[in-house]
């Protein structure tokens, strides 16, 4: 009997071999871009809270406050002045000198290992959860280690456009929690003075 023969595969054009190689090099290349975001969807869509905004510090700056709940405010005035005490729940907190609050949708959560550096202008939340003042809006973030392990973040502020620096030393090491938001563009104080002034 006989060996059965093989049969040479028929070889691809030229063409098609450039075609396919290139396909496979932008496959990888956007498998590798996803990897390096490191972003996880939110498990709820419909992750909302508010934003609130403030102002403190010396020099003085915006800080924010990412709650799911808005429970009180305090000491209500009978005429609207356009800053209010609002007490949260999810974290619980007391925020003097409010000025603006928004609603926002999680989009999906990071953090600054994983992704140190913004890709394109945004609205991210950054959260340092052992220090319940440091939060930030940003537009844009940028996060950079230093020789002496501290750390320089870069940031340009939500509200007011500006950009910051500020240092952390290597005794402050945990990432940031970074949240991709979606801001609704309506600023909901009055309603919430409204709302609670009402009761």
């Amino acid at each position: 009997m006989s060996a059965p023969k093989l049969v040479p595969r028929p070889a691809l054009p030229a063409r098609l071999n450039l075609h396919l190689s290139a396909a496979r090099r932008l496959v990888v290349f956007w498998l590798a871009f996803i990897a390096a975001l490191g972003a996880t969807p939110a498990q709820d869509s419909d992750d909302l809270r508010y934003l609130l905004v403030r102002r403190a510090g010396t020099p003085e700056k915006n800080y924010y406050e990412f709650a799911r709940h808005l429970v009180a405010i305090w000491d209500a005035d009978l005429e609207f002045r356009g800053v209010l005490d609002v007490r949260t729940e999810d974290p619980a907190s007391i925020r003097y000198g409010v000025y603006r609050i928004y609603r926002s949708r999680v989009l999906r959560e990071t953090d600054s290992e994983k992704q140190p550096a913004s890709a394109a202008e945004g609205t991210f939340v950054l959260i340092y959860r052992r220090d319940p003042d440091l939060k930030f809006c940003a537009k844009s973030y940028r996060f950079e280690n230093e020789p002496s392990g501290a750390r320089k973040i870069s940031y340009t502020d939500f509200v007011d456009g500006r950009e910051y620096t500020f240092r952390m030393t290597k005794n402050w090491p945990r990432p940031f929690s970074i949240y991709v938001v979606e801001v609704f563009p309506a600023d909901l104080l009055h309603d919430v003075w409204q709302k609670f002034h009402q009761k």
